[in-house]
């Protein structure tokens, strides 16, 4: 009894293992609607802008066409006089997409004399277009 016991521990164990795996490789798809509003804003592009977006994650599109304009003014309110921002600290960590409308990443926000880096979160309803809720921190690793 005692090693059944132990058995149904293991398989229980190795289960749990398994099913986190597979939750960990499904990974967030760009909703259609936001596809579309992506595919609208680019028409006027040229073919070489239209080449270099293939080659941008779905969360960098998001965090460049719709998180960007609203991120600046958002920090503004605490950054007084900012002027720049950057949504992507380096091409190697893009933002990740969390779910088909909401991204998280770093950026960084040019204030004074400097640049300060942030967290950030940025949700995009997938109707309008537009952002509908952004959030960040201050990072603390400057």
């Amino acid at each position: 009894m005692y090693k059944s016991i132990i058995m149904n521990k293991i398989l229980l164990s190795a289960t749990i293992f398994v099913a986190f795996l597979i939750n960990e490789e499904v990974k967030a798809e760009l909703s259609a609607p936001l596809q579309e509003h992506i595919k609208q804003k680019t028409l006027d592009f040229s073919p070489t802008e239209k080449a270099m977006l293939k080659k941008w994650s779905d969360g960098k599109l998001i965090s460049e066409f719709f998180c960007q304009d609203y991120a600046l003014k958002d920090l503004r309110k605490t950054y007084k006089g900012a002027d720049r921002v950057f949504m992507s600290l380096s091409d190697d960590a893009p933002p990740t997409l969390i779910t088909e409308t909401r991204i998280k990443g770093t950026g960084s926000v040019r204030y004074k004399d400097g640049w300060v880096d942030f967290f950030y979160e940025c949700e995009i309803n997938e109707n309008s277009g537009k952002v509908s809720d952004f959030t960040f921190s201050e990072s603390t690793n400057q």
